[in-house]
């Protein structure tokens, strides 16, 4: 009973203070990235611990992506050794998305579901208002999670696939679509996180932030990075198409709103014989 005291005192206090701070300064959009994005999923050093979110660069084009389609992060622990409970907080813009999904994967990945019982899933919650998922775990029974050996508490190359373990998946959903010719993004904000070991002490870990983008078209349509002649060209093939046709081309759809038309052919004439990046 001292050691869930303990464990949980930590947990409530720090929690609590953090996310008070944190909901009187909400997060505002930051710049757009100006380089191209690594869409990777993240890579993580050999040696240090880490708080990430996977993949870091969330970057999509329109005709990929519209609203109320789906994107999925995780926010991965890595390279961590005496890991008993985790708290955090995660920030993202929810004029640009929204989050409509989310599980719980650090505890129950390595608990058998026999003993699911014994997670303390002290707080797992979505504010769709404020643009924020707030997370909290660890275990009821310190010695009964150590004794039967399913304690997530060394996460290492030598035990896991590249060292790391997602410890929430999270799902979102799209909700604006960018201006033509334009993008939109927001940082994807960890703060107020806390990994901690069984005596309830704070271990030391870097934060790896993400970003999520949507872009449109620029009028690229065979991506040799300028828009010519040729782009022209295939942009008549898919003239007065939508979606559901053969000859559909989303790059040609250049204002994002499921019809290849004269006003897609103004934005491709305005940006004719331009170069992108």
């Amino acid at each position: 009973m001292f050691l869930l005291a303990s464990v949980g005192a930590v947990f409530f206090d720090n929690a609590i203070a953090r996310t008070n701070e944190a909901e009187r300064n909400l997060l505002q959009p930051s710049d757009l990235m100006k380089e191209k994005a690594d869409v990777s999923s993240s890579r993580v050093s050999e040696d240090s611990a880490m708080i990430l979110v996977d993949p870091r660069d969330n970057v999509f084009y329109s005709w990929e992506k519209r609203v109320n389609n789906m994107i999925m992060i995780n926010v991965t622990v890595a390279n961590m050794t005496r890991l008993f409970g985790l708290s955090l907080t995660l920030y993202f813009n929810n004029s640009l998305v929204t989050c409509t999904g989310f599980i719980e994967n650090l505890f129950h990945s390595v608990t058998p579901p026999s003993s699911w019982d014994n997670i303390w899933q002290i707080k797992k919650k979505i504010n769709s208002s404020n643009g924020y998922i707030e997370y909290a775990c660890t275990y009821l029974d310190a010695n009964r999670a150590f004794s039967d050996g399913y304690a997530p508490i060394n996460i290492t190359e030598s035990e896991y696939l590249e060292g790391k373990l997602a410890a929430a998946t999270l799902t979102f959903s799209i909700t604006k679509m960018p201006p033509p010719n334009g993008h939109v993004g927001c940082p994807l904000h960890l703060t107020a996180v806390q990994p901690t070991d069984v005596a309830g002490n704070v271990i030391l870990i870097d934060l790896v932030d993400g970003h999520y983008e949507l872009i449109s078209p620029t009028g690229d349509l065979n991506d040799d990075r300028i828009i010519d002649v040729y782009d022209a060209v295939l942009f008549a093939k898919a003239f007065g198409s939508i979606p559901t046709d053969s000859d559909w081309n989303p790059k040609s759809d250049l204002n994002s709103d499921d019809i290849v038309d004269i006003y897609d052919a103004i934005l491709l004439a305005l940006n004719f014989g331009n170069q992108t990046t």
